[in-house]
C-alpha cells in the first residue's frame, strides 16, 4: 500500500460510522482503478472487495468486522450485500461507451487467464463472440450496464434515470475517473497520487457493420445511458461533492471548499475519448 502524504481527515471515521461507500462495480469501466484509489486512500483494512470467490461475504463475517469496511465493491448488482451493514449506503458507479467496453470486456477475457467467461466465447472471432454473448445471455450485452446499476433483469429507461439521479450518489464516465479520485482526495484530505491501473493491451479490433447493428441494438439502453451521464456527469460530480461536504466537515478551516480546484485540474488533463466503430480498446 501506498503511504498517505498528509493524515486523513479526523472527520473520517465518524463519516463511516453512519455511512458505507458501496461501489457497483461493472467490468471494465475503469472500477479497478477507482478500487485501486481508494484502497490507497483508505488502506486495505477498510475495503471489502468481493470480485474474488475466496473473499468471505458480508453475511459470513463477524460484526466487528463489518464495521471496519468504509468501501464495500465488487462485480455485483445494485442493492446486493448492503443489507448486512447498519449504516446508510452511498452508491458510486462508472460506465462506458457500450461498444468500447465490449471490445475492452472481449480483449481482457481472450487474453486473461481464470475469467469465467474464458470457455464460452474468448476463442472466437469478435462477430462470432458476440453472436454467442446474445445466444447464452453472457458478457457485455442486452443492457448489462442498466440492468446491474437498476438491480432488474428488463429496467425500463425510467428505472435507469431513477437509478442514476435517486439511488446512486454518484454516477460517472469511464474516462472521468481522474475528477473522481481528485474529490475523493480533496474531501479526505490525502493527496493520494493518480493511479492507472489493469490498462488493457494495445491493439485494434475491427467490429463490422452488421456486428455493430447487434451490439446496438442489444444494448439500446445502455448506450442512452451512457450518453445520460457523459452530458450530466459535470453536474453529477457537483452533486456528489455537496453531499461529501454536507457530511464529511473538512480537515481544517482552510481545506473548505478546496475540492474544485482538484477536479478543475483533472478535468483539464482529461481527454474524453470519441466513440468509434474500429478503434484500440484500452482502459479497465
Amino acid at each position: 500500500m501506498i503511504e498517505a502524504s498528509a493524515p486523513m481527515n479526523p472527520a473520517a471515521a465518524r463519516f463511516f460510522a453512519r455511512f458505507l461507500l458501496v461501489h457497483t462495480h461493472v467490468e471494465k469501466t475503469a472500477g479497478t482503478t477507482l478500487v485501486g484509489h481508494l484502497t490507497r486512500l483508505f488502506g486495505a483494512e477498510h475495503v471489502l472487495d468481493l470480485r474474488s470467490a475466496e473473499v468471505p461475504r458480508p453475511a459470513q463475517l463477524p460484526p466487528e468486522r463489518r464495521q471496519r469496511v468504509w468501501l464495500l465493491t465488487g462485480h455485483f448488482h445494485r442493492g446486493a450485500h448492503e443489507r448486512h451493514f447498519a449504516r446508510k449506503p452511498i452508491r458510486l458507479a462508472l460506465v462506458r461507451q457500450p461498444v468500447e467496453r465490449l471490445i475492452s470486456l472481449y480483449k481482457y477475457v481472450r487474453n486473461g487467464q481464470g475469467h469465467p467467461e474464458r470457455e464460452r466465447y474468448a476463442y472466437l472471432p469478435l462477430p462470432e463472440a458476440v453472436r454467442r454473448m446474445i445466444e447464452i445471455g453472457a458478457g457485455p450485452i442486452r443492457n448489462q450496464q442498466c440492468r446491474t446499476l437498476t438491480g432488474l433483469k428488463e429496467p425500463k429507461w425510467s428505472d435507469v434515470v431513477y437509478a442514476v439521479e435517486r439511488d446512486y450518489a454518484v454516477v460517472c464516465t469511464q474516462s472521468s475517473v481522474d475528477r473522481l479520485t481528485a474529490l475523493f482526495n480533496a474531501r479526505f484530505g490525502v493527496e493520494v497520487p493518480a493511479e492507472a491501473l489493469n490498462r488493457g493491451k494495445p491493439g485494434v479490433i475491427d467490429i463490422d457493420d452488421e456486428t455493430l447493428r447487434l451490439v446496438e441494438e442489444t444494448n439500446a439502453l445502455d448506450f442512452r445511458l451512457y450518453e445520460y451521464v457523459a452530458q450530466n456527469e459535470a453536474r453529477l460530480l457537483r452533486g456528489f461533492d455537496h453531499l461529501l461536504s454536507a457530511t464529511l466537515p473538512a480537515a481544517g478551516a482552510a481545506a473548505a471548499g478546496t475540492a474544485t480546484a482538484p477536479i478543475a485540474a483533472a478535468t483539464a488533463r482529461q481527454q474524453r475519448p470519441q466513440p468509434t466503430a474500429a478503434h484500440a480498446a484500452h482502459g479497465n
